[in-house]
């Protein structure tokens, strides 16, 4: 199945997304990340611009471009999701498995800000967007984020503790 091969970068995304909200959860805003892995390791950077878009169109940029040759990443934005027909907060990751072949999934993760007066919380993932994967199985590409999410000790304790299904 097309996402076996997938599942390093589905964990790195679980990770990085799960460190996204780590962040939002205290109140603090997510500055524009990627997060790569290739034979030299795993790297990590932040892009900061004058302000959240313009970090985000480097990080975009930086994607596009692969500049260490590395075999994939996921690139982590805040900003906004419509969701039937609500817009939420959402940590907002893309996913690419630079191959060949080349793949790629976006992961959608709605969340409600601590000074909302329900407090903080965060919701089910959404998965879509998948480039490059015939077969996806979202079950398996679930099991595998939730894999990453679990190795950032501190904000799984978070995302368990405020987990809100409703959304």
């Amino acid at each position: 199945m097309d996402t076996e091969s997938f599942s390093a970068a589905a964990a790195l995304a679980g990770y990085f997304v799960a460190h996204g909200l780590w962040s939002v959860s205290d109140g603090a805003p997510v500055i524009p990340m990627v997060a790569h892995e290739g034979e030299a390791g795993r790297g990590y950077q932040r892009f900061i611009g004058e302000d959240a878009s313009t970090g985000a169109r480097r990080a975009e940029a930086w994607m596009s471009e692969n500049p260490h040759g590395v075999c994939r990443a996921v690139m982590v934005v805040d900003g906004y999701a419509e969701l039937d027909g609500v817009r939420h907060d959402a940590l907002i990751a893309h996913v690419i498995e630079y191959g060949p072949p080349r793949r790629s999934l976006h992961i959608v993760l709605p969340y409600r800000r601590k000074d909302d007066v329900a407090g903080f919380a965060v919701h089910s993932p959404r998965f879509g967007g998948a480039e490059g994967l015939d077969a996806v199985d979202l079950e398996a590409l679930g099991q595998w984020f939730f894999a990453g999410v679990g190795a950032h000790s501190a904000a799984s304790e978070i995302w368990t503790d405020h987990l809100d299904e409703s959304v």
